[in-house]
């Protein structure tokens, strides 16, 4: 874990792939591990200043684990999303396509019913004269 720290270019590619709560347990990496460089006085005082630096990394790490599982988890429903978005895009341009097929006939229809109905009315007419003539 040491090396993690020493060299400027590991820092800094780590703090721009990892969550900001890694740069929070780097720092508090670097403020327990000073304590370390000087020489205490009492074996017990370093044992406690050991554990709890050991305290501080562990929760920094179950931290990073946490933010990590969460950016996995928020990729993995973004890409769910996308393909419900890709699926639904691709039924609602089925649909539009039934439609203009639909609107196409209805067209079709009201021009056929045009012409029959023009063809009714000249027959009705013919049939009228033939009936006054007749009658």
């Amino acid at each position: 874990m040491s090396n993690i720290f020493s060299s400027s270019l590991t820092s800094s590619a780590l703090q721009k792939t990892l969550p900001p709560s890694a740069s929070l347990c780097a720092w508090n990496s670097l403020n327990a591990r000073s304590s370390f460089r000087r020489p205490p006085n009492d074996v017990q005082l370093s044992l406690v200043a050991f554990q709890k630096a050991q305290q501080v990394s562990a929760e920094c790490q179950r931290t990073v684990v946490e933010d990590v599982k969460i950016a996995v988890e928020d990729e993995y429903e973004r890409d769910h999303h996308d393909e419900l978005l890709e699926s639904s895009e691709a039924e609602i341009e089925e649909i539009e396509s039934g439609i203009g097929g639909m609107l196409d006939n209805i067209e079709s229809n009201v021009f056929n019913i045009a012409a029959d109905t023009q063809g009714v009315a000249e027959e009705l007419s013919a049939a009228s004269e033939y009936q006054h003539k007749a009658g």
